[in-house]
């Protein structure tokens, strides 16, 4: 339980971060001077490379230890949050994005064959209600500390995730001996 409310709370943290920068996107748009065409992008981008990258865990978890992929992708994640807090241009703004989305992407695809069902279930309500949330939440974090705390509280979050994943986490994808191969 302990394991799987640590991944869920990563799991969470991706999933709302899809739908977050809708709030942020006037006030961002305005600060960069970039056309909403342009803003658009933080959230297409994020949800295509999440894509993306969802359908290379298959593969990778069959070539690393499924704990230091999660580690791996939540520091990702936490990673793209510090770089968005301070991006200073556009560009590197959406940068910022894609790399946390990659990390999100991994993050979403790893969880013991023993808790599929239950797994899935929960990512299920998650995904569910993180487009209605994600907005709410990020409209009364900008509008109380401006667009840039989204990302405080993704990162803080994740970080948190991060270290509890060292305690409690295992490997829980048994590789059988066969190497899989990444089919582009």
């Amino acid at each position: 339980t302990i394991v799987l409310a640590v991944m869920m709370s990563g799991t969470t943290a991706a999933c709302i971060s899809q739908s977050m920068m809708i709030a942020a996107l006037p006030t961002i748009m305005h600060e960069y001077s970039v056309s909403a065409s342009l803003g658009q992008l933080l959230t297409t981008s994020y949800i295509f490379t999440l894509g993306l990258i969802s359908a290379m865990t298959a593969y990778l978890v069959h070539r690393v230890d499924s704990k230091k992929l999660f580690i791996a992708a939540m520091v990702c994640f936490v990673a793209g949050c510090a770089a968005a807090l301070v991006a200073p241009n556009y560009p590197l703004l959406l940068a910022s994005r894609l790399l946390q989305a990659g990390g999100a992407g991994i993050a979403l695809s790893v969880y013991p064959k023993s808790e599929y069902g239950r797994a899935m279930g929960l990512v299920g309500l998650i995904i569910g209600f993180a487009p209605a949330l994600g907005p709410t939440v990020s409209g009364f974090l900008i509008d109380f500390w401006g667009w840039r705390s989204v990302f405080v509280i993704l990162g803080a979050v994740s970080a948190v995730v991060v270290v509890l994943s060292f305690f409690v986490l295992s490997d829980v994808v048994k590789r059988e001996g066969s190497r899989e191969r990444f089919d582009v």
